[in-house]
């Protein structure tokens, strides 16, 4: 399994809670306490589709903890550890470790891997002394979603054995797929996608759901032209940095409404901790990542019955950040965020609003349907009738030409230019779909993006590259 040297740094330096991503106290795996707890952590992982679990960090504050075993590298060796698993686990699968620097520390990575197709159940039982069962034969465990929203890993109970099975047929369905679309090289897959699609949807889209959506896109836009009025008013520690022709060079809107409307939540912290642990961690910045924390900006407050963050970072070493979110316990949710290319231009050693990389933004649009999916299903929306409306938007377009730098699509689609300064877009997402078959919806949903630029159409095999692209954490 592949490192990236790049993500492990990122997620060293800022840990998140989710469903995917555990954070724990430093374990010693040399002694059979160790071994239990990093064993639950890591099989709850792994049913729950991979992940990642760091390790050094208080789970509450997200801060490094003191008491590093001696010799780290040597104490998660990565052949330690696979071996490890590979005992106690009743399906061999594979984990890697890397090493991130936080504080002239070190700290491990576990990278669970994914691709689910069975439950991973305990084979060989760990006890410990006095003949106490520290881990037991058959014991299943997974990433459990509290009532309060609150994300354990703990052994599987009753109400989550229908999400892990969900798991695994959706594994399974990505396997169809990849089959029946080797078997069907050489047709039209753009039609086949579409007739796919409409059998899917035929007389299930409820009639208002994509003016809802358009409604709520252009309702959450103003909002967050108030919320940078109100920025310069604010507090603000050290230097203020200036932003504003990052500000005009455009950027992408994401809004989702979920119907029917969610009833009998309010957005309070379990809303918000609901939301918040569910988002999968696909990229370091996901869609509707949470920013609860103890800073005075930055951060997601209470306003209005919703939650709200208006973020800013322009640092020297990274990506810029610019975006607004605003989440409702209703189930509408709205992201605003600089394209790509902006945010990463002054690293890449170019300029705003020069190009735009559209395998990035295809997979931009694939992660938001798939984070929405996750974010319906963690607030109990029924999978069997609930449809969820999403507009997109993206804007500043006018004279960018197209781009592949991070090498996502073919290198002959660039030099296209776009001669209009926004594309928007609305599809219907049925929350029964699989994350794995979202590539029909990401090409209804960038169709017009694309169109764009002297009418570029995109291949279903190439959208669905940018969709594999997503969970395999490469975006």
């Amino acid at each position: 399994m592949d490192i990236d040297q790049a993500e492990i740094d990122r997620l060293v330096t800022r840990p998140a809670e989710t469903r995917d991503f555990e954070i724990k106290a430093w374990i010693d795996q040399r002694n059979l306490d160790g071994k239990a707890k990093l064993l639950v952590a890591i099989f709850a992982l792994r049913n729950f589709n991979g992940g990642r679990l760091v390790i050094g960090f208080h789970n509450k504050t997200l801060q490094p903890l003191p008491g590093a075993p001696a010799n780290i590298l040597d104490a998660y060796h990565n052949d330690d550890i696979q071996s490890l698993v590979s005992r106690h686990a009743s399906e061999t699968f594979d984990v890697a470790v890397g090493f991130g620097h936080r504080e002239e520390q070190l700290h491990p990575i576990i990278i669970v891997d994914s691709d689910t197709r069975t439950p991973v159940a305990v084979k060989v039982p760990i006890t410990g002394p006095g003949g106490k069962q520290l881990l037991k034969k058959g014991a299943v465990f997974f990433r459990s979603l509290k009532a309060n929203g609150v994300v354990s890993s703990a052994e599987i109970q009753p109400e989550d054995w229908p999400e892990l099975m969900q798991i695994c047929m959706d594994n399974r369905e990505a396997d169809i797929g990849r089959f029946v679309g080797r078997h069907l090289a050489g047709l039209d897959g753009e039609q086949i996608a579409d007739a796919l699609k409409s059998v899917q949807l035929a007389g299930e889209i409820r009639p208002n759901l994509s003016e809802q959506a358009s409604t709520w896109l252009d309702e959450a836009a103003a909002k967050a032209k108030a919320a940078v009025a109100r920025w310069p008013l604010q507090p603000y520690p050290g230097i203020r940095p200036n932003f504003r022709d990052l500000l005009r060079a455009g950027a992408w809107e994401v809004a989702l409404v979920i119907d029917p409307p969610i009833s009998g939540r309010v957005a309070d912290d379990v809303f918000f901790q609901t939301v918040a642990s569910s988002v999968p961690t696909y990229t370091p910045r996901p869609v509707w990542h949470a920013t609860h924390s103890g800073e005075a900006v930055n951060r997601h407050m209470q306003i209005s019955d919703g939650w709200e963050a208006f973020i800013v970072l322009v640092p020297d070493d990274w990506w810029a950040t610019i975006e607004f979110q605003r989440w409702e316990p209703i189930g509408r949710f709205y992201l605003r965020r600089l394209h790509d290319d902006d945010a990463s231009a002054k690293l890449r050693g170019t300029v705003p609003r020069r190009t735009l990389d559209l395998g990035r933004a295809a997979s931009r649009v694939a992660e938001a349907i798939i984070a929405g999916l996750a974010i319906a299903k963690a607030l109990g929306c029924a999978e069997d009738s609930a449809q969820l409306g999403f507009a997109f938007r993206w804007t500043g377009l006018e004279e960018r030409i197209l781009a592949s730098w991070a090498r996502q699509i073919g290198e002959r689609f660039i030099e296209r230019k776009s001669l209009d300064s926004e594309a928007t877009a609305i599809v219907s997402v049925p929350l029964s779909t699989a994350p794995s078959a979202v590539t029909p919806f990401v090409t209804e949903a960038t169709r017009p993006l694309f169109a764009k630029f002297d009418g570029l159409s995109m291949s279903t095999e190439m959208l669905d590259r940018c969709v594999q692209l997503v969970f395999d954490r490469k975006t």
